[in-house]
């Protein structure tokens, strides 16, 4: 068990399927510490693992949201610290789940927190909270997978420009390049991931887990490639039983609620 020192730098709170996870440690602005780190992708994988969880919120107190890494703490990494980072959890985990997450971004998002804003599926992002990957004006690259993750979400010059320059740009930015899907005041960011994420959260586990995968590996493999897989997972879930069951509640328009998996995924 970890102290309370360390729980108390991550809150968790669950609503029905919906958990939310927030990073507390307003004074830095949520700026993360080795200790709060683990912390956090220790509450990832328990949320992925339990199957009450379908849809996981992340959001920040305070002005931040995720500014990255605390820089006291950069300022002291030496080979043996590098090595323990290298050790602990890895910043992609978030691409390895299947539960899908919505990002609060209510504040400052910079570098491995906008890694991870980005491997969300879906982000929420408060009016004119600044967003910043300043990697090449500190003498660092693009590490967290930010290189990759950016030109997915942008074009290949835009990813450029924000990686080369290290400028920061605003939430209205994000929104205007297709990084953001909800831009909304400050004290309706949580409120509205949340929204987001139970609606997710009520529709069938099978093919929320299907589709988020398929969207991944479709990204990067041919069309009749994608097209063959989609049709050969459309043929088992005609096959299930909570397809058989939604589809009858349609016809005579009644409302259906998906109690959880009945059969493999594939």
């Amino acid at each position: 068990m970890l102290p309370d020192a360390a729980e108390d730098l991550v809150l968790c709170h669950q609503d029905g399927h919906v958990r939310t996870l927030t990073l507390n440690r307003p004074e830095r602005m949520n700026a993360t510490t080795p200790a709060m780190r683990r912390r956090f992708f220790a509450l990832l994988q328990e949320a992925e693992e339990d199957s009450g969880v379908r849809a996981v919120v992340v959001a920040g107190t305070g002005r931040g949201f995720w500014p990255g890494e605390d820089y006291a703490e950069l300022a002291r990494v030496d080979s043996a610290a590098v090595a323990r980072l290298k050790a602990g959890p890895s910043y992609d985990f978030p691409m390895t789940m299947t539960t899908p997450i919505v990002a609060a971004v209510n504040g400052a998002v910079a570098g491995v927190g906008l890694s991870f804003a980005l491997q969300a599926d879906i982000r929420v992002a408060a009016r004119g909270a600044k967003w910043a990957v300043p990697f090449a004006s500190l003498g660092l690259v693009a590490e967290a997978g930010l290189s990759w993750l950016l030109q997915r979400h942008v074009s290949r010059g835009a990813a450029l420009e924000l990686l080369l320059t290290a400028e920061p740009f605003s939430s209205e930015d994000a929104y205007r390049m297709g990084i953001v899907q909800h831009l909304v005041d400050a004290d309706e960011v949580l409120p509205t991931a949340q929204r987001i994420a139970d609606r997710i959260a009520r529709n069938a586990p099978f093919s929320i887990r299907n589709i988020r995968e398929q969207v991944l590996l479709d990204a990067t493999r041919p069309w009749r490639e994608a097209y063959d897989d989609g049709s050969r997972r459309a043929v088992i879930s005609l096959g299930r039983d909570d397809f058989r069951k939604a589809a009858a509640a349609a016809r005579d328009k009644r409302q259906f609620t998906f109690e959880g998996d009945d059969g493999d995924d594939h």
